[in-house]
């Protein structure tokens, strides 16, 4: 006696729909860190092409201008979180701190770990998506990052200065 297996087909659906579904996260995960990596290249390039003193690396600097757009991005969840939740002062400081090494060390996983600085920098020095278009984006991301958390601390009733 033969056993034949038929698959069922509402299963092979349900294969055919999470490969789909693996592959569109998959293509988004890769399009979100060329983003994070072009942002990187935007200071680094600034800072190559202006080197305004040879005391610094541009890797060390645009790092340090990387750092704290992304800290300023946690800063704001910080503040968020405290609206929704009201935590702890101490509990804020906490994560704070610990923003500031989670974001340096997310720089240096994503663009300075063996090298990939210098690779960034020649991945998208030629590239089309290297335009003034994108680069302008990148700096008015960088602004933006840095005016919201200012805003939001002239709105918190304990620390504004207009209460």
């Amino acid at each position: 006696m033969f056993i034949i297996f038929i698959p069922n087909q509402s299963n092979v659906i349900g294969n055919e729909l999470l490969w789909s579904l693996k592959e569109f996260l998959q293509e988004r995960i890769i399009g979100f860190i060329m983003l994070i990596r072009f942002y990187y290249f935007t200071f680094y390039n600034h800072f190559v092409k202006r080197s305004f003193r040879n005391d610094a690396p541009y890797w060390f600097r645009a790092t340090l201008v990387m750092g704290l757009s992304i800290f300023s991005l946690l800063l704001t969840l910080t503040w968020i979180i405290k609206f929704f939740s009201g935590y702890s002062y101490q509990s804020r400081l906490i994560y704070e701190a610990t923003s500031i090494f989670l974001s340096f060390g997310f720089i240096y996983v994503f663009c300075l770990k063996d090298g990939k600085s210098e690779r960034i920098y020649n991945e998208f020095k030629d590239s089309d998506f290297n335009n003034k278009r994108n680069r302008s984006i990148a700096w008015l991301v960088w602004l933006i990052t840095f005016l919201i958390p200012v805003v939001l601390i002239l709105l918190d009733k304990k620390t504004s200065l207009f209460h």
